[in-house]
C-alpha cells in the first residue's frame, strides 16, 4: 500500500464518474499528482502523471462521461498541464495553450458535454483566461 504524504492543508479535487465511482486527486510532497478511487471501497494512492507542480498546489478535476477523467494543474514551468484517463492507463499530460501562470494559481474546470471541456484561470493583473477542448486532438 502506498502512503501518500501531502502538504499541510493540501487541496483535494474530487469527481464522480457514475453512481459507483468516486475519484480524488491531490499533489504530494513530491510535487506529483496522485489519485485514489472508490468503487465499493477505497483503493491505494497511485501516480497520475509526471507533471511537477508546487507542493500543495491546487488542482481541478472533471469527468466528461463515465469513461473519461481530466485533471488540470499549473506546473513548475507555469504552464497548465492536463493528465487524462479514458478507460486505460493515465495518459501523458498535454499542455494547454501557451499562457503561463504564477505557481499555485487555482484552476476551475467544467464540461458541457462529452466532447467539450473548459478550464479557467486568472492571470497577471487579474485577467481571466480560458482554454477549451472540443473533441479535436491537440
Amino acid at each position: 500500500m502506498v502512503t501518500l504524504h501531502l502538504a499541510e492543508r493540501a487541496l483535494i479535487a474530487a469527481l464522480s464518474r457514475d453512481d459507483d465511482h468516486m475519484d480524488i486527486f491531490a499533489v504530494g510532497n513530491d510535487g506529483e499528482i496522485w489519485s485514489s478511487g472508490w468503487n465499493g471501497s477505497w483503493g491505494a494512492w497511485f501516480l497520475v502523471g509526471t507533471t511537477w507542480v508546487a507542493e500543495g498546489a491546487p488542482i481541478a478535476a472533471l469527468s466528461r462521461n463515465d469513461d473519461q477523467m481530466d485533471v488540470f494543474a499549473v506546473g513548475l514551468d507555469g504552464a497548465v498541464w492536463n493528465p487524462w484517463w479514458n478507460v486505460s492507463p493515465w495518459r501523458e499530460e498535454r499542455r494547454l495553450g501557451t499562457k503561463t501562470f504564477a505557481q499555485n494559481t487555482p484552476i476551475a474546470a467544467l464540461s458541457r458535454n462529452d466532447d467539450q471541456m473548459d478550464p479557467f484561470a486568472v492571470g497577471d493583473a487579474g485577467g481571466g483566461y480560458i482554454a477549451w477542448w472540443n473533441g479535436i486532438p491537440p
